[in-house]
């Protein structure tokens, strides 16, 4: 559906109500493949490097990429030097690299380690799966997670501690595999296709599948010559409270941010008048969190546009959880969370989507171009 109204000229020769709210078939034609490739990619929270790696050799092409000491990446228009005006509006896109895991703690004398989690995790989870460890060689050593078998007795270990065993009967044998403390924990689990048609599994789609959004829309915007009021961020260390975005904030200028998650779905657990995320229901806008509230003005221009062209949109409201929409709400740039539902976040492996993936880019196309367009007065700062 066309807005007749949205005509204002984004390059010499194209009005945005010519631009189809389609994505490109060779950008469908990579989403699978590049989703895959970013949940199979280890990045926990402050080791970010070979997703690093995987953006600079997907983006480099269109973008100019920065990096800073904290692994943030800012990836500008190729010819960017127009988009530093500071009187230039500008949108900001953020997605963070990293993903939950856990840390060794400590390896005790009969060969198990000890892990402290990162990020959030419910330990009961972890009972009895695959992890790998990356030591100092970048080698991934195998471990289990372990509890105390039943044949012995209740468990009755309450500590935040993760206890994983490599398979080693002493400390000396852990330590010749070159594993030591400090060294990161992922959990072993490859991404696949479901027998649900549509619905892939896979770890890390917290955020790697709203990463995944970001990286494939500004191939879009780039293609469609919308791509000069965009400055994107990929974020370090969202996982431990958002401090890869706070840390970018003093690199970035934008009249307003959009920012893409891997946002939990409770359609398996809640009762049905509490359902807010469901799987193959479409991206969701949320309202609310711990951490930040989002404008009205922002949701109300969202609804609008998936109303225009069409797309499932679910709004959602949570006591809990947070996003790198504070970071930027706290230096005074409205933000807006558009969040692709991942069934069993935060665990070792998730569901999501696909066709909630490109509902999440057509959704953020359409709003990013008609932002650009129409230049709401209340994102223009008048100081």
């Amino acid at each position: 559906m066309q807005n007749n109204n949205y005509q204002r000229k984004l390059c010499p020769e194209k009005d945005l109500c010519d631009l189809a709210p389609i994505i490109p078939p060779e950008i469908q034609k990579d989403a699978a493949g590049l989703l895959e490739q970013l949940s199979n990619t280890f990045g926990v929270s402050a080791h970010e490097d070979e997703v690093c790696e995987m953006i600079r050799k997907s983006c480099s092409r269109f973008c100019d990429i920065k990096e800073d000491a904290l692994r943030n990446l800012y990836l500008f228009p190729l010819d960017h030097s127009c988009s530093h005006q500071s009187d230039r509006f500008t949108v900001a896109l953020d997605a963070h690299m990293d993903e939950v895991g856990f840390i060794v703690k400590s390896i005790h004398k009969n060969g198990i380690i000890s892990c402290l989690p990162i990020g959030g995790w419910d330990l009961k989870n972890a009972s009895g799966s695959d992890f790998e460890i990356l030591n100092a060689d970048n080698q991934l050593i195998p471990a289990i997670a372990i509890t105390r078998p039943v044949h012995y007795g209740k468990n009755t270990d309450e500590s935040n501690l993760l206890f994983i065993d490599a398979g080693c009967t002493s400390k000396e044998q852990v330590e010749k595999l070159n594993v030591a403390c400090g060294d990161f924990v992922i959990p072993q689990s490859r991404f696949e296709f479901m027998a649900a048609p549509g619905i892939v599994k896979g770890k890390a789609l917290d955020d790697r599948i709203g990463l995944c959004a970001e990286l494939l829309l500004l191939r879009w915007l780039d293609q469609d010559g919308l791509s000069s009021h965009v400055i994107a961020l990929a974020s370090s260390q969202e996982e431990v409270g958002e401090r890869g975005a706070i840390a970018a904030m003093s690199n970035i200028q934008a009249n307003i941010a959009v920012c893409f998650e891997g946002c939990p779905a409770d359609d398996t657990f809640e009762s049905e008048d509490e359902v807010s995320t469901r799987l193959n229901g479409g991206p969701m806008v949320r309202v609310i969190d711990r951490s930040s509230i989002t404008d009205h003005r922002l949701i109300r221009l969202i609804r609008q546009v998936a109303l225009d062209y069409e797309i499932p949109l679910q709004i959602a409201a949570r006591a809990g959880g947070g996003t790198n929409a504070a970071a930027f709400i706290q230096k005074g740039i409205p933000a807006i969370v558009i969040g692709i539902p991942v069934r069993y976040a935060h665990n070792m492996s998730g569901l999501a989507s696909l066709d909630d993936l490109m509902n999440a880019i057509r959704l953020a196309y359409c709003f990013v171009a008609r932002i650009i367009a129409d230049q709401p007065s209340f994102l223009i700062n008048p100081f």
